[in-house]
């Protein structure tokens, strides 16, 4: 039997590159795209943009229906922006379904909730003083390469004449923040996310890392009063599990900036090519002001000498290439600095703020567990605990928490100081246990009591 050319495209789609992908899906609904549009193809504009306008489609076609809110969170954003929406005829829907729980009361009391994900079935779109639709599509098609998958590019077919009227509706729309990271997932950031409050620092780091960051976005007449490249580097570096990433995360979530990722743990013995880092770090550079996250630096190139060279070389030459860039931020992240090279780190320019984030002190401690515990466990209690996490890092604290709460479970009562002293005990054998068997580094409080701790700060470069 001879096959549908409705199931024969997808195929051709499969095995094309981006644009090839997206000028097939086009011209397949063209009839339809230039009816709802108002134009022909010739006289319309297709973007490569993503904003979730399929959450409209997927609250109407549910209606009553129990959805995890989560899958359609941008409902509130699009509707009053769009009147209505519409497929093509004889054309349906094909959505992804998954069963999920609707948690917006809470874990415990999540009821069942459907998890819809729309896919390729084109959607056109009134915006409102718009006569004509724009068309929302999620293009699939098959890179072949850097052994990705199948995935797809969102694209928006606009009328030429229209395309004011579109942008502007376009720019009143917040999009949903999150970290673009290259070769890899996105990671969603919450809409709250940017509280420094969540995170426990030492005055010197706040100074340091919190006021600049901060002041940074106002002083740009600064910058240029004094000839000096609007742009930031910071380089964070200490024991896991000691505030590192989570600094860069609440950078990330800065309502100003765009934010981008690396991830060089996931690729340590396979580097990113120096392509893949180029388009990373011009796409940071054209959405500017951006923050660039280089997550686990000093595991760039590990493994062979002249991968790691290159590598380095390659990056290097991408953050040059940001000096005369403005409004570029860059975060690294590093447990170690020894591997680094001189130039990655010591060059002026790079690097602006170099701050170790150590393991917490005896105060520190404390303040991090009456922020775990919402001011539930007193000070005497947290006091009595503290000295009995000396050299644990935040990370070892908050997992001693957890475990003190469990504890307490049984009970039915609120984690005691005898509850944590306990759970310290315990988590402290654990990990010497692990070091002595060399199942894990020497870091945190497993580190000798002999071995002298590293300076606070280390000298910054740099204005």
């Amino acid at each position: 039997m001879p096959q549908s050319p409705h199931f024969s495209t997808p195929v051709s789609l499969l095995l094309a590159p981006p644009a090839a992908a997206i000028d097939e899906f086009v011209r397949r609904y063209q009839t339809w795209i230039e009816s709802v549009a108002g134009c022909s193809l010739a006289d319309a504009i297709i973007f490569e943009f993503h904003l979730p306008f399929d959450h409209l489609a997927l609250t109407d076609i549910f209606g009553d229906l129990p959805v995890d809110s989560r899958s359609i969170s941008y409902i509130a954003a699009l509707r009053p922006v769009i009147t209505k929406w519409e497929i093509p005829p004889e054309t349906p829907p094909r959505i992804e379904l998954c069963m999920s729980r609707n948690r917006a009361a809470g874990v415990a009391a999540g009821k069942f909730g459907w998890d819809p994900h729309w896919r390729d079935t084109p959607l056109a779109l009134w915006p409102k003083g718009c006569a004509n639709a724009l068309i929302f599509a999620m293009v699939p098609y098959n890179p072949h390469k850097d052994g990705v998958g199948p995935t797809s590019h969102s694209v928006l077919v606009v009328n030429r004449q229209e395309m004011p009227a579109v942008l502007r509706m376009l720019e009143a729309i917040e999009p949903p923040k999150r970290i673009s990271m290259m070769a890899g997932r996105d990671v969603l950031l919450p809409p709250d996310g940017y509280c420094w409050d969540s995170l426990v620092l030492n005055a010197d780091l706040d100074q340091f890392v919190r006021r600049d960051f901060e002041s940074f976005f106002q002083r740009e007449d600064w910058f240029r009063r004094h000839n000096l490249p609007y742009r930031r580097g910071y380089l964070f570096y200490g024991p896991p599990g000691n505030g590192k990433t989570s600094a860069a995360r609440i950078m990330a979530c800065h309502p100003a900036v765009r934010a981008f990722g690396i991830d060089f743990r996931a690729r340590s013995e396979s580097p990113y090519s120096p392509d893949q880092l180029s388009d990373l770090f011009e796409s940071a550079a054209a959405q500017a002001p951006s923050l660039v996250i280089l997550e686990d630096i000093d595991k760039v190139g590990a493994g062979e000498p002249e991968e790691m060279r290159q590598a380095i070389n390659g990056l290097l030459s991408c953050m040059d290439g940001l000096s005369t860039e403005d409004g570029v931020i860059i975060v690294a992240t590093a447990n170690n600095l020894a591997p680094l090279s001189s130039a990655l780190v010591k060059r002026p320019g790079r690097f602006d703020r170099v701050a170790q984030f150590p393991t917490p002190t005896a105060d520190l401690r404390q303040r991090y567990l009456a922020h775990l515990s919402a001011g539930t466990i007193d000070g005497v209690a947290s006091a009595e605990a503290s000295m009995a996490m000396d050299r644990f890092s935040y990370a070892q604290i908050r997992e001693t928490y957890i475990l003190a709460g469990q504890f307490a479970f049984d009970r039915a009562d609120d984690p005691t100081a005898a509850d944590l002293v306990q759970a310290a005990r315990q988590i402290r054998r654990e990990g010497r246990r692990m070091h002595v068997n060399g199942h894990g580094a020497a870091v945190g409080f497993s580190v000798g009591e002999d071995q002298p701790q590293p300076p606070l700060l280390a000298p910054c470069a740099g204005v």
